[in-house]
């Protein structure tokens, strides 16, 4: 039988965020490190981004998180402009509303589940032939992919 609250008195599992943006703001770890060479300020926007994979397998990943970042700044950094211009078209040729209209918000995941505080992490499916059910206390600093739960208030 499915559930939807919690048996106890806890916070709920939540689904991690959606950036719903073409790849343009997800980087492998390859990629990260190319765009820095040619992009060096924009380091301090990188974030990792875990996933159920980086979680259960140590793939590496990272998002550019601009949220809170002002236009004066991600403007001044052609390679990252370039990227938030890619997000708008993307959006843009959606078929779906919502996302249409979140090509006005370019720089924003266009689901924003990030906890405030550090989390815990688990994957929605880990295979049945685990011995144990991986779980991680990250951050809130590490940006939580739509393909994970999280539960927040481990502060």
């Amino acid at each position: 039988m499915k559930r939807r609250d919690p048996l106890a008195d806890v916070p709920p599992m939540r689904y991690g965020s959606k950036p719903v943006d073409g790849g343009h703001l997800i980087f492998t770890e390859k990629e990260k490190k190319a765009f820095l060479e040619q992009e060096p300020g924009s380091e301090q926007y990188f974030r990792p981004f875990m996933g159920a994979d980086e979680l259960l397998y140590g793939y590496k990943r990272w998002c550019l998180w601009l949220k809170n970042v002002s236009p004066v700044e991600w403007r001044s950094l052609p390679l990252v402009k370039a990227q938030v211009e890619a997000v708008r078209v993307f959006r843009q040729m959606s078929k779906k509303k919502p996302t249409r209209e979140m090509a006005d918000y370019p720089t924003l995941f266009a689901e924003d589940r990030q906890p405030e505080n550090d989390y815990l992490a688990l994957p929605e499916v880990s295979g049945e032939s685990r011995d144990y059910l991986p779980v991680a206390l990250l951050p809130s600093s590490v940006m939580l992919r739509e393909a994970l739960n999280n539960s927040q208030s481990w502060s």
